[in-house]
């Protein structure tokens, strides 16, 4: 058996017991030891720790090996010992951002300001809770205090221990919790805390002024709030790790000894070439570099350094702030490429380091010659400066180098260009230049290009001590500054804050209400304020020389990029492109643990959805897209009305990849994500590899997804699912939550119902394209292209009264009711399909100016006037007449065949038919429209109507026949056929006889040319039946009452014409509606309610009043 020896010291072994799988040892000082083997030792006799060969889960925590554990002893069992084992669940800050339990956790707080750090469930192996005490230190244990910390006890009955802090100084503080036990055993947890300050010291730098973020092309290097180094981005001699890194990350200085030194300056540069180095000062005053591999001597050497590496400063001196530069291109003087390196100590001096590995004069821009060696600027003399801002490259007849733009020690800014040519013959020879004076104080100026009066300049930008931002022209030969102009900003603001350095013609200044603004050099754009989320809002400062950082509410860190801007947003998400107008995606927020504001990380997803069942313009879906994944909109997913569609969504995270994904859908778009779905890998056999839909041209493919790149999930959309079944044309969201340990993301689908086109052209028919109509409620057929979802249909040109109706064969629609006439009413008709827009809303064809919309019209004539019956006669010839009574002696009834004149008129759609009967309530046949018809009466009297060609029929109109013999008794009339003839050129020519009404109006059975016959009086019966809402009415009208008729005289002969009498129907606290009587029954309905009261007239009389 082998045994620790380092457990057991100086001890020996004298004796041993064994039981089952433990050994219990007796060492020569009479202490006890278990040995531990596949299975914990409860016979260990130690609270604070369990003897066992393999790690194991025990109580809610892992418990390491410990193969030989030592019993506890108060002397009895060798030596007074004593362990424990202290575990915590969870450590965070009052807001929720979490503090990881392995000490690299930040939080920020500020001077003054209560931080609450909350830790929960702390446990002892050996005591209970309630025996522990606990004390905090901001000194790294150092110094210990008890204040400030309550117990209290959460819902789920953990004991939750509140530390309030609050801070009395700036800077980083490396924070621990203590847990003690009786026997005074501990443990602790470490978190750093970045603490502001509330006012900036003078010349020093302090916390206010972190966190501070340097970008060189594609990589950043900051100093957290908790003073520490951090770096992301592509250059891995930077970051030092092995590939790109995404979000901030720890950069530790090479000597262990100085991995928790706090910094407060840091800078980078680079070259077009890849070349990358970074320096950085800490609160100490030392000087660290590092990056890749370079010809110069930046680094001290030409090799590769990873990590922050010292470069000694002269004896006695401190460095405060650092710069690098580079990118000047010494080729054409038969150099390369070099950077510089600029530090200022404590003292305001200035120093410079770096330089090509072979001396080159004609490169040699700042005298640089001894590499690593810190040489001090000789030509600054006794000048001290608290600053420095690079003002770019100068090269002409007599300057070379880099221009600097330096901030004396009493507030006033020197420019200073680094390189003198004394002469360049037979080669060039340079000197140090002399500092110039500026003549400006201000707190910080920007080098930039603006155009006044119509003239672009450089110049230099400063603010004023009241917030006044100037713009001074320079004269870069002689660098004097011309007279200050005023560049005010839009509603009176002033600026806080402008960034030290410009890009491309583009300087950004932070407004006094912490908006983000830029100014061009062209005036054609002038100022413009930039969009930025309103997370970040309002902006304090730049966190960044160049601008490209912005500190925000909170302390949190924003990365800006434009379009001409590198790109580090340090997190893992993907962020768009540029800043598109109008958006606000221009600043991405920086990933933070507590050291660039509150906890913050983000995730992107890569995601589209698709449907198994794309069959082109068949049945079920089709346009389904995507297998070509994208964040951005693709094409809707279109499906047919009331189909059950299976949605498959495809997605991938930009941090993790396809590891712990999640996701749940939203299928009735109310902004809560009700339904869960299982995430599984692809099945390449559920769905399209290839992604394709149907156009105008045929179908279109692409190449779809990589399945071992995606995960997938799917939800059913029928009319059992929540939102119901798409049943409509039109559209609906449905939206999608994706989620992994970095973030969530919700991205909404637009779902397309499209009907499928009916057979036949494309158009739009009216009344099925019938040419007249007797009523405004008209059918509009539609006939609709692919695609459409809803029709647009007005009754003017202008689509002014336009509605927007879901597609139909058929649609109701009411003509315009301004009356009837010889003018058509026309219907005009578009037909739209629906789309994304982006925006979460949708979008139609009116909105695609690129393609102007296609009107479809029909028109049809609306004829609301019943035609008129000018003039009718009748009379019997003396043949006609004696053939009749012969005929009536026969049969005991006279009989007479009367020639019958009418003319009727119709100014609209003209007359199609009559009706002649010498009794109305026996119409019979309708007749085609002529001027005479011959018939055979068995009657005096003759009725007569009209109809036109939309079925309005006239009023009856009664004539006594001429020459009619009248019997004892006369049967019913039999109508003959009429006299064939051509119509009178004046009458109206006969349209197809359309079918007869359902109900015609009825006459009295006789008479005359003076009144009618009189008749038996029989009374008018009613009954009232409700049914739902509904009240079935039902009046039967003798033919005496059917009617009112009058008599006129017409060209010297008397002319009888009656009108149906009215029957009024009255609902109590409902409507009154008016028709005509026929002789008979007559049966109508009417809305009604229980109770309700029917009042019945006729005539003008009431004849019933019945309660329902």
């Amino acid at each position: 058996m082998t045994l620790p020896t380092s457990d057991l010291s100086t001890r020996t072994l004298v004796d041993v017991s064994t039981y089952q799988n433990a050994a219990i040892f007796v060492a020569n000082d009479n202490s006890l030891w278990a040995k531990g083997g596949w299975s914990s030792v409860d016979l260990d006799g130690n609270c604070g720790a369990t003897a066992t060969d393999y790690a194991m889960w025990k109580d809610g925590m892992t418990i390491p090996a410990r193969s030989l554990v030592r019993t506890v002893s108060k002397g009895q069992f060798g030596p007074a010992f004593t362990e424990d084992q202290f575990s915590i669940a969870k450590m965070e800050t009052a807001s929720g951002s979490p503090l990881p339990l392995d000490g690299s956790g930040t939080t920020v707080a500020a001077m003054g300001t209560d931080l609450v750090v909350t830790v929960t469930a702390p446990r002892s192996a050996c005591f209970p809770v309630d025996r522990l005490t606990y004390s905090f230190s901001d000194d790294n244990g150092a110094t210990w205090q008890l204040g400030g910390i309550e117990t209290t006890t959460n819902a789920y009955a953990q004991t939750v221990v509140n530390i309030t802090y609050t801070p009395a100084s700036s800077g980083r503080k490396r924070a621990q919790f203590k847990i003690s036990n009786p026997d005074d055993k501990s443990t602790v947890y470490k978190f750093s805390i970045g603490v502001a300050a509330t006012s900036t010291g003078s010349g020093t730098i302090t916390s206010s002024e972190l966190p501070v973020v340097e970008s060189a092309n594609d990589t950043a290097v900051a100093i957290g709030s908790d003073e520490f180094l951090y770096s992301w981005g592509a250059a891995t001699a930077i970051t030092g790790t092995a590939d790109a890194v995404k979000e901030p990350t720890r950069v530790y200085p090479s000597v262990a000894g100085d991995r928790d030194l706090a910094f407060r300056s840091v800078a980078i540069g680079s070259l077009s070439n890849g070349t990358a180095a970074a320096a950085a000062v800490s609160k100490t005053g030392r000087l660290f570099v590092w990056g890749s591999a370079s010809t110069d001597l930046l680094l001290g050497t030409i090799e590769k350094v990873s990590s922050p590496t010292e470069i000694l400063m002269p004896p006695g001196k401190k460095a405060l702030k650092v710069f690098v530069g580079g990118g000047y291109n010494c080729s054409n003087s038969g150099g390369g490429r070099s950077m510089y390196g600029l530090v200022l100590d404590e003292d305001g001096k200035a120093y410079t380091w770096g330089g090509p590995a072979a001396a080159n004069p004609n490169c040699d821009f700042i005298g640089w010659t001894n590499g690593a060696v810190i040489t001090a600027v000789s030509a600054l003399g006794a000048l001290s400066f608290s600053n420095a801002v690079p003002l770019g490259y100068v090269q002409d007849a007599t300057s070379f180098g880099i221009n600097i733009a330096l901030k004396h020690s009493s507030g006033e800014w020197y420019q200073w260009t680094t390189r003198k040519v004394n002469s360049c013959s037979p080669t060039c020879t340079y000197s140090w230049k002399s500092p110039n004076s500026l003549g400006l104080s201000s707190d910080i100026i920007s080098y930039g290009n603006f155009q006044i009066d119509s003239q672009y300049s450089s110049g230099l930008f400063d603010v004023s001590a009241g917030g006044l931002l100037r713009f001074s022209t320079l004269n870069q030969e002689v660098w004097t500054l011309g007279t200050p102009t005023t560049v005010s900003l839009p509603g009176s603001r002033t600026v806080r804050k402008i960034s030290s350095s410009s890009r491309n013609s583009e300087t950004r200044v932070i407004a006094s209400d912490g908006t983000l603004w830029r100014l061009y050099s062209n005036s054609i754009w002038g100022k413009e304020k930039i969009n930025v989320p309103l997370d970040a809002l309002p902006l304090s400062r730049f966190a960044s020389s160049d601008g490209n950082f912005l500190l925000g509410n909170g302390g949190s860190v924003w990365n800006y990029r434009s379009w001409e801007t590198s790109l580090v947003p340090g997190s893992c998400a993907v962020v768009p492109n540029n800043d598109e107008e109008g958006s606000s995606e221009g600043a991405t927020r920086v990933a933070s643990s507590g050291q660039f504001g509150s906890a913050f990380t983000e995730d992107s997803f890569k995601n589209a959805l698709d449907s198994p069942n794309f069959v082109g313009f068949a049945d079920r879906s089709y346009n389904a897209n995507p297998p070509k994944i994208s964040n951005a909109w693709g094409k809707d997913l279109a499906v047919r009305p009331g189909a059950t569609v299976r949605l498959y969504s495809y997605f991938n995270s930009s941090c993790v990849g396809t590891t712990g994904l999640s996701m749940k859908w939203d299928l009735d778009d109310d902004g809560v994500f009700e339904t869960d779905s299982v995430v599984s890998d692809v099945v390449s056999e559920a769905t399209s590899l290839v992604s394709r839909y149907t156009s105008s041209t045929g179908e279109v493919t692409w190449d779809g997804i990589t399945p071992a790149e995606y995960k997938q999930s799917y939800v059913d959309i029928s009319a059992a699912s929540l939102g119901g079944a798409l049943s409509d044309g039109g559209g609906r969201f449905i939206s999608v939550k994706y989620s992994s340990a970095k973030g969530s993301a919700t991205q909404r689908y637009a779902v397309t119902v499209q009907p499928k086109k009916p057979t036949g052209r494309v158009g739009v028919t009216v009344n099925a394209s019938a040419r007249f109509t007797d009523s405004t409620d008209v059918t509009i057929g539609l006939v609709w292209p692919e695609g459409t979802t809803t029709a647009l249909i007005s009754n003017d040109g202008s689509f002014s009264d336009a509605q927007e109706v879901p597609v139909a064969s058929t649609v109701r629609w009411s003509l315009p009711s301004g009356g009837s006439g010889l003018l058509s009413s026309t219907v005009y008709v578009r037909f739209y399909g629906l789309w994304a827009n982006g925006a979460g809303g949708w979008a139609t064809q009116e909105q695609d100016y690129w393609n102007p919309v296609y009107n479809y019209t029909d028109d049809i004539i609306l004829d609301l006037s019943p035609p008129e019956i000018t003039s009718v006669s009748a009379s019997t010839t003396s043949s006609a007449q004696s053939q009749s009574l012969n005929s009536a002696r026969a049969f005991s009834a006279p009989t007479a065949t009367a020639l019958v004149s009418i003319t009727a008129l119709d100014a609209v759609s003209g007359i199609s038919a009559v009706q002649i009967t010498t009794d109305p309530a026996v119409p019979g046949p309708e007749r085609m429209y002529a001027r005479q018809y011959r018939v055979t009466a068995d009657r005096g009297n003759i009725a007569v109507r009209a109809k036109d060609n939309v079925g309005h029929w006239s009023d009856w109109n009664y004539v006594r026949i001429s020459g009619f013999v009248a019997a004892p008794e006369e049967p019913s009339v039999v109508p003959e056929t009429p006299v064939t003839r051509t119509p009178a050129a004046e009458t109206p020519a006969a349209a197809p006889v359309a079918a007869a009404p359902a109900a015609s109006p009825s006459a009295p059975s006789s008479a005359s040319q003076s009144a009618p016959a009189a008749v038996a009086v029989v009374a008018v019966k009613a009954t009232a039946v409700l049914k739902g809402s509904t009240a079935n009415i039902a009046v039967t009208v003798p033919s005496s009452l059917a009617k009112t008729c009058t008599t006129k005289t017409v060209k010297g002969k008397k002319v009888t014409t009656c009108k149906a009498a009215p029957i009024v129907v009255s609902v109590s606290g409902g409507a009154t509606k008016t028709y005509s009587a026929k002789s008979g029954s007559n049966a109508f309905k009417v809305p009604a309610k229980k109770g309700a009261t029917v009042t019945i007239k006729v005539g003008g009389k009431v004849i019933q009043k019945i309660k329902l």
